[in-house]
């Protein structure tokens, strides 16, 4: 199937788990030119069709690292990352997270609400892709960074009542 026809197959929504179904049935390898938007459609992190895709790309994503890689680079898509980054690269073979250990490297020191940042990190210990001592470090740094936000966040919340 080429694109065009691959796209009439995709799912209609975010709650479309049949279209989902329906096209990951297709296989792996048939996929390719619409594994864009399968991407994307895993910022809806509590749909059916996310559930399909990232098992989906749990399983069978290795083969598009190359555009799982695009996203994990962009500067957009937090609710991707977080995504590919707590569901799908855990799954994925040593081998395969190691060529990410640039971007998980850059991820790991930005903050972000959706805990890309120690996912990132988890994922550079478990697969032992950067120097224990630097991974070490920015946890420590990210816990004091966490206490001050929540103390910041009593004394905001204490002044409301």
């Amino acid at each position: 199937m080429d694109a065009k026809q691959l796209r009439h197959v995709m799912p209609k929504n975010a709650q479309d788990a049949a279209g989902a179904k329906d096209l990951v049935a297709l296989g792996a390898d048939q996929l390719a030119p619409v594994v864009p938007e399968m991407l994307r459609h895993l910022k809806h992190h509590d749909s059916p069709v996310s559930a399909e895709f990232r098992t989906f790309f749990a399983r069978h994503g290795e083969r598009y690292s190359e555009q799982v890689l695009a996203v994990l680079s962009r500067d957009t898509l937090p609710e991707v990352k977080h995504a590919i980054l707590a569901s799908v690269l855990p799954s994925w073979s040593r081998d395969s997270v190691a060529k990410f250990a640039g971007a998980l490297s850059m991820l790991a020191t930005n903050p972000d609400p959706w805990n890309s940042d120690l996912l990132s990190i988890r994922l550079l210990a478990r697969h032992r892709l950067a120097e224990a001592k630097w991974l070490r470090q920015w946890v420590d740094f990210k816990l004091e960074r966490l206490e001050e936000r929540a103390q910041l966040a009593r004394r905001v919340a204490a002044e409301i009542e």
